[in-house]
């Protein structure tokens, strides 16, 4: 049963995403976002998986769905989920061989998605490809060829690292089925991206080609197909966290998360490599601790700015939901929100970590050793979030 709780909020809108969980395989499968006027008179929803940057939520668990709660948190407000790294360069300048590089460090089994169209007779073009092809014959690449619908190739991303080569080719074909119409080929392209970045668990490596610094196109035909690209880059490049740009086989960073940008210590490209790697380890499919779950937050201006709400899981004979240590029933009928079992606070990583694990019945909060060192790094990342004064999100 997926059950959604009416609350109110302090603007007009509230975002509800819902984590469905899959009972066979007990991992979180699936996200749903719906989002109300205050009134009722509107109701959206969409398959659209969301990342809150918001510090304030709440949640509560059926058998089947994770209800998370953005307060006061429009659709406007939250990015999709897949992690985005635009490259982009002119002709030769080393695009590929850097995507492909990146997408090796990261993954063990990359997905190439090839987007390019095959027109018989066209020789030249069949020896490109079969150059890319060679290139990749001794690495565990999975192929994947597909003109336009990339999204509909999604269940063979999850998980995984895949780079798009390329969107220049990739609009190319959107652009020649709109019989060159470049409004038209650029709406079909975003609205595609769009849904293909809406999958939470892959990260996708975009190739482009910077054509708009060259000559200037000299047909009406090509001045539109060089206008759509543009407009098409600067639509990725919105959304990705990353965007390289590729000078002479160099990758130079014009887009980078804050806190990379700001980080010192091993070297930027090291670094870029080490974020890649930590965005596909989270997409990895993880079994839900039967236990409970943790929500962490950071309150910088509080005395004890970490808090750890922990939320049972577990229940009774009689299916009622109880607190794992006091085996004390928990309330969640339809006019109570479900308080969580224990909330604790402290002033470093290290001190909530001893209130949680090392009191009286702390070994009793979970049952799988990975979910207790997923909280560590957790409460350890939200202490270095609280130091550099950066938002703290929850991986």
């Amino acid at each position: 049963m997926q059950r959604i709780i009416e609350v109110s909020s302090t603007r007009k809108r509230t975002c509800y995403v819902l984590f469905v969980r899959d009972e066979s395989r007990g991992t979180v499968c699936g996200a749903r976002e719906t989002e109300r006027e205050n009134d009722g008179a509107c109701e959206r929803a969409t398959r659209q998986h969301l990342r809150y940057t918001t510090s304030t939520f709440l949640a509560t668990i059926s058998s089947s769905v994770i209800v998370i709660r953005v307060e006061g948190v429009s659709a406007d407000d939250v990015s999709p989920m897949a992690q985005v790294t635009l490259v982009m360069g002119g002709a030769r300048s080393g695009k590929s061989s850097y995507a492909s590089r990146l997408a090796l460090s990261v993954c063990e089994a990359p997905v190439y998605l090839a987007t390019s169209r095959k027109f018989e007779g066209d020789d030249e073009f069949d020896r490109r490809v079969a150059l890319h092809k060679a290139d990749r014959a001794s690495e565990n690449w999975v192929n994947v060829e597909e003109e336009k619908a990339l999204s509909k190739h999604a269940d063979s991303f999850r998980g995984k690292c895949v780079v798009v080569d390329c969107a220049t080719l990739w609009l190319t074909n959107f652009f020649l089925d709109a019989n060159n119409d470049g409004t038209a080929a650029l709406a079909a392209a975003k609205a595609e991206f769009d849904t293909l970045v809406q999958q939470w668990d892959t990260s996708f490596i975009f190739v482009s080609n910077e054509i708009g610094s060259g000559v200037h196109a000299e047909t009406a035909m090509g001045r539109a197909f060089v206008d759509a690209q543009g407009w098409l880059n600067q639509h990725i490049g919105n959304a990705a966290q990353r965007v390289v740009l590729m000078v002479a086989g160099q990758p130079l960073a014009v887009k980078e998360p804050l806190a990379a940008a700001a980080a010192v210590g091993r070297p930027a490209e090291r670094r870029r490599e080490a974020q890649m790697l930590d965005s596909v380890l989270s997409t990895r499919a993880i079994e839900m601790d039967a236990k409970g779950y943790f929500i962490l937050r950071v309150q910088p201006q509080a005395e004890l700015p970490i808090v750890a709400e922990y939320h049972s899981c577990e229940t009774n004979e009689k299916g009622e939901v109880i607190d794992p240590v006091t085996r004390e029933v928990i309330p969640c009928h339809d006019d109570v929100q479900r308080p969580p079992a224990r909330v604790l606070r402290g002033r470093t990583a290290k001190e909530v970590q001893v209130k949680l694990f090392e009191a009286p019945g702390g070994a009793d909060l979970v049952c799988h050793p990975a979910h207790a060192c997923y909280v560590g790094r957790e409460l350890q990342r939200a202490e270095a979030c609280l130091e550099a004064g950066t938002p703290y999100q929850m991986d």
